[in-house]
């Protein structure tokens, strides 16, 4: 399984995928990894410097704290009955451990979306996580909407008469 990445990790963790890529015999420019892993922890260190944050740290931090933390978990998963995520084909790893974490005490998690919509992609979305849904919450029920009732005409037209 995917695991959240966080700055002081990310040096290792590139080094194993450069490791990985040279056992399997896939051409990997490692350089331009290491040197990525330099730039990445140089820029959380101005971040810190700054007491900034950027969006993956908005969503990295209270991921982290949210699993890390049962105490903090109670305090903010305990305030909700239910958890509802729109746009799920959406949600990159970090938001889908978050949405876990909150639903963690109220066990009621409603995901609504479409596979075939997923658009973000290039930001980190995984449209994995929705595809396997149902098989990390098992007793989740599944309601497929066939008909797009948007943009489909309906059977009498809705306008009124002329005249």
């Amino acid at each position: 399984m995917t695991q959240l990445i966080t700055p002081e990790t990310a040096s290792s963790r590139i080094e194993a995928m450069i490791k990985a890529a040279e056992r399997d015999g896939a051409p990997i420019e490692s350089m331009t990894f290491r040197n990525a892993a330099k730039i990445y922890a140089l820029y959380q260190q101005r971040l810190r410097e700054a007491n900034a944050a950027d969006f993956g740290d908005l969503l990295l931090w209270p991921t982290l704290a949210l699993m890390n933390d049962n105490q903090y978990r109670r305090q903010w998963a305990g305030r909700f009955d239910v958890v509802l995520a729109d746009e799920y084909q959406d949600v990159n790893y970090a938001q889908h451990c978050w949405l876990k974490a909150m639903a963690s005490y109220c066990q009621r998690f409603f995901a609504v979306g479409d596979d075939d919509q997923s658009i973000y992609g290039w930001r980190g979305a995984n449209v994995e996580l929705i595809r396997r849904f149902t098989r990390d919450y098992p007793d989740a029920g599944e309601f497929r909407l066939e008909e797009n009732f948007r943009s489909t005409a309906p059977a009498r037209a809705r306008r009124p008469p002329c005249g």
